[in-house]
Parts: C-alpha cells; sequence; structure tokens
C-alpha cells in the first residue's frame, strides 16, 4: 500500500512515503523551509515499511516525536494507521494511506 504525510495546516505540502525514508530539518523529507521547524531535529524520525504495515521511528529527537498525542519513546518503533497525527516539534502531519 502506498502511503503519504501531508502537512495538517498546508494540504499541499505532501510527500509520498518510501520505506526508511527519513523526515526532520535536514531528512530525507527536509522541512527546514516550513515555518515552525527550529523545534523539528535534523533526523527527527524514520518512516517504515513492512508488508502492508507502516510504522515510524523516533530518530532521538530532542523534542519528541507524538502520534495522536502519544509520545514516541527514542528508537520506539510505533505503527501508523490512516490519517494518523504525527507531531514533531510544533509541526503536525496526517498520514495518508493511498490503496
Amino acid at each position: 500500500m502506498k502511503a503519504e504525510v501531508y502537512l495538517e495546516e498546508k494540504p499541499e505540502f505532501r510527500f509520498p512515503l518510501l520505506d526508511g525514508l527519513t523526515i526532520g530539518r535536514d531528512g530525507d523529507i527536509n522541512v527546514s523551509h516550513i515555518e515552525g521547524s527550529k523545534y523539528v531535529s535534523r533526523v527527527h524520525a524514520t518512516f517504515i515499511r513492512e508488508g502492508d504495515s507502516w510504522y515510524i521511528r523516533d530518530e532521538k529527537s530532542r523534542n519528541c516525536t507524538y502520534v495522536n498525542s502519544v509520545k514516541v519513546e527514542p528508537g520506539e518503533k510505533r505503527a501508523l494507521k490512516d490519517e494518523d497525527l504525527i507531531s514533531l516539534g510544533y509541526l503536525s502531519f496526517i498520514f495518508s494511506l493511498k490503496k
């Protein structure tokens, strides 16, 4: 299943996901140009695909990763569902599955 994340406040900022893709100010998905990104780590989190399932892993970020307001511990891999809210610092993304 294909997946993407998009910025909650600006849905036109859409990023297709691939296994192992990182997100951060210096990640594969570079968010440094987005207002509010100063609280996002250089490599904040990694998206992982296993079969039809998607996960996010916090890469020991300074300001944590949250899925639906629940903290993802550093190094923890958290399962993602369609329309989950992912928070990195002050940026919020929606995880979206495409069938």
